[in-house]
């Protein structure tokens, strides 16, 4: 038996049995897997890294519902389609504040929004970007419910 991985192998076990997910996976069987995707190296929870995962986010850790896939696409599946609760909304919110942007991430959004289609406010003729933005606009700035 290869021992290398045998610690990752038994960590991911015990914490799918953590999140109540069966894993039915032998040692053989987990080694198998990740070598056959040829990313057994660069496995692990960081962004670039990789994570084994199941097929739709359902089911067993077993042979035929597991593959290897990019860590930031793991991680969003489990919350695929579902909303954020206000909390988690104002948590990340307060996350972002006093951090300032990189200028790449300044020109990135402003060239977006030069991508956006832009609206004439019909009360003021304010050009508005987007009609999302427009309809926050009318409601907030002229008291009518868009």
């Amino acid at each position: 038996m290869n021992n290398d991985y045998y610690q990752d192998f038994m960590t991911h076990r015990r914490n799918a049995k953590k999140r109540n997910i069966e894993f039915a996976l032998t040692y053989e069987e987990w080694l198998n897997i990740w070598q056959q995707s040829g990313k057994l190296e660069y496995k692990g929870r960081t962004k670039g890294s990789y994570n084994m995962c199941r097929y739709g986010d359902i089911g067993p850790y077993a042979v035929g519902n597991v593959y290897i896939d990019k860590a930031e696409i793991n991680a969003g599946l489990a919350t695929l389609g579902k909303p954020k609760s206000i909390e988690q909304k104002l948590k990340m919110s307060n996350a972002q504040k006093g951090i300032k942007k990189s200028i790449v991430a300044v020109a990135k959004n402003a060239k977006s929004q030069l991508n956006r289609p832009k609206y004439n406010c019909i009360h003021c003729n304010k050009l508005i970007s987007g009609m999302g933005n427009l309809k926050q606009h009318i409601s907030s700035k002229h008291g009518i419910a868009a």
